[in-house]
Order: C-alpha cells, then sequence, then structure tokens
C-alpha cells in the first residue's frame, strides 16, 4: 500500500498537478466576479437599452471604498454605510453594479418620482435603500 501511495504522489508531482487552494483563491475568486459582471451586462435591461455600469474592486483599493462609505455614514448618517465599511475590508474583492443616469421612460416611481417627466433634469437621481435596510 506505501508503494501506491508513492507512485500516485510521483505522478502527481512530475505533472505538477498539486495546487493548493490558498494559492488559487484570489484569482478563483476574481474569475467569479468577472462571470458575474458578464452576466450582469448580459442580462436583460428595461426597454433594451443597455446602460450597465461594473466595476471590481481590489487591494488598497477596498480600503478606499471603505473611507467613502464611512464619509458618506458621517453625512447622510445611514448606519448601513457604517456597517458596510466594516464588512467590505474582510472581501478578496467587490463587485460594483450600477447605472448610467439616463432616463427610460418607464415611470417605475423607483427614483422617488411618480413620472420620469416628473424628476428635475439638473437634479440627480439617487436610489435610497428602503428603511427596512437601515
Amino acid at each position: 500500500m506505501c508503494g501506491i501511495s508513492f507512485i500516485f504522489v510521483s505522478l502527481i508531482n512530475e505533472r505538477d498537478m498539486i495546487l493548493n487552494e490558498r494559492d488559487s483563491r484570489h484569482e478563483h475568486v476574481l474569475n467569479v466576479a468577472r462571470q458575474m459582471m458578464t452576466a450582469a451586462r448580459t442580462a436583460p435591461k428595461g426597454k433594451g437599452i443597455d446602460i450597465i455600469e461594473t466595476a471590481i474592486v481590489t487591494g488598497e483599493e477596498i480600503q478606499q471604498l471603505s473611507d467613502t462609505l464611512k464619509a458618506m455614514f458621517e453625512e447622510f448618517g445611514m448606519k448601513f454605510f457604517l456597517r458596510d465599511a466594516d464588512n467590505i475590508l474582510q472581501a478578496e474583492c467587490i463587485l460594483l453594479i450600477g447605472t448610467r443616469e439616463q432616463a427610460q421612460g418607464l415611470n417605475c416611481g423607483h427614483c422617488g418620482y411618480a413620472t420620469c417627466s416628473g424628476q428635475c433634469a439638473s437634479e440627480p437621481v439617487v436610489i435610497i435603500s428602503p428603511p427596512s435596510v437601515r
């Protein structure tokens, strides 16, 4: 039985097939994030218009994003900014998905206005999370 184990280990080493998960984790996480970016890009869009923007944040930029969230907490007083500022520091990467500002003419009310025409063009649309998330 020891001979079989030795042969098995020898074959693996000769082919460089030993791969420790710790050595490849970061790349796997980035690959999943890239796939999620593609999924966001190819998902059905309102009226078929693609205004999706995606980005992956890694490394030192995660700390910068955390600092920005803390500043947003100070400015707006919404506790989830502070919670998320701490949580993201544990992440390998962060996938951001958003949209460019562009009225779709759907009159969905998601931006806080009953109709798209009710929103003043010079005033940016900010979608705030419902109170239950705060």
